[in-house]
């Protein structure tokens, strides 16, 4: 599909972005959105279907993947295991903050990652989201910044996300 921010031209993406960089007060049309989430959630019904219980199913995404991953995780009917948001943000159509007081993913946990020199997904979306999730009454958020850190990954970012795994999923 052909994405607003590049002229209309074709990128593989979960979504429409319209403008990049994205920052917490960025446009959101929600074009593609809902068939990606649908997408994701039967990805989860997979693993659901050959045994695996949803409480072991951790959900996770680096950039337009981390947003979807939050979108999903929050908005699920099923319990999960946890949700990792790496440079993602809150996707503004999708109401993340009125969503959290009721997900039945409120207590999961959740950890959240960002460089603090990422010009792609602004520096300020990583805190933002861990704001979202924490005044919507999650009790269990891990934020993590990495100063030098563009939009890509470190092995300090690695670490702490695997250490958050071996928490979530003892």
């Amino acid at each position: 599909r052909g994405r607003t921010c590049n002229g209309g031209a074709r990128m593989t993406s979960w979504m429409d972005l319209e403008e990049i960089p994205i920052f917490p007060e960025s446009p959101d049309n929600g074009l593609h959105i809902t068939e990606s989430l649908a997408i994701i959630d039967a990805l989860i019904a997979d693993e659901i279907a050959k045994g695996i219980p949803s409480e072991r199913v951790v959900v996770g995404g680096f950039s337009q993947g981390g947003a979807m991953a939050l979108a999903t995780v929050v908005k699920s009917e099923r319990q999960l295991g946890g949700c990792a948001v790496l440079s993602g943000w809150a996707l503004p159509k999708q109401d993340i903050p009125a969503a959290v007081a009721g997900s039945a993913n409120k207590d999961t946990p959740y950890i959240i990652c960002h460089g603090e020199a990422d010009q792609v997904v602004m520096a300020s979306n990583g805190p933002l989201v861990a704001k979202i999730l924490q005044d919507g009454g999650a009790p269990n958020v891990q934020l993590h910044t990495y100063p030098g850190m563009a939009h890509s990954s470190c092995p300090q970012e690695e670490n702490h996300v695997a250490a958050w795994l071996g928490e979530a999923l003892p």
